[in-house]
């Protein structure tokens, strides 16, 4: 996956130089996406427009992948980092005021 100033997610294949996905979903620039390392599927997008999205995917046979949009977390400033929590059903977001705040899912 690559991200940045064009306010886009492109995921690519390994051996493709042309994207297979570009989510365009932010009105700034992502400064960081995350999946979850669990049977969740699930996939954050952290932006300068002062939002984390949350997705859930789901994959297909032709490994095809289906993101459905589940939540807005919308902060007072930039979101510059969002992680899962690894056990439980947390996220945790960093803005670039120092506040970090957690979500429960």
């Amino acid at each position: 996956m690559v991200w940045g100033k064009d306010n886009k997610i492109s995921m690519f294949s390994a051996d493709s130089q042309t994207p297979w996905k570009v989510l365009k979903t932010h009105n700034n620039e992502v400064r960081a996406v995350e999946t979850a390392s669990n049977k969740w599927n699930l996939m954050l997008t952290a932006s300068e427009d002062a939002q984390v999205h949350l997705f859930h995917y789901s994959k297909f046979e032709d490994n095809e992948k289906l993101f459905v949009p589940l939540k807005i977390l919308k902060h007072p400033s930039s979101v510059i980092h969002s992680v899962f929590d690894r056990k439980r059903p947390w996220i945790y977001t960093v803005t670039d005021d120092g506040v970090v705040r957690s979500w429960g899912l």
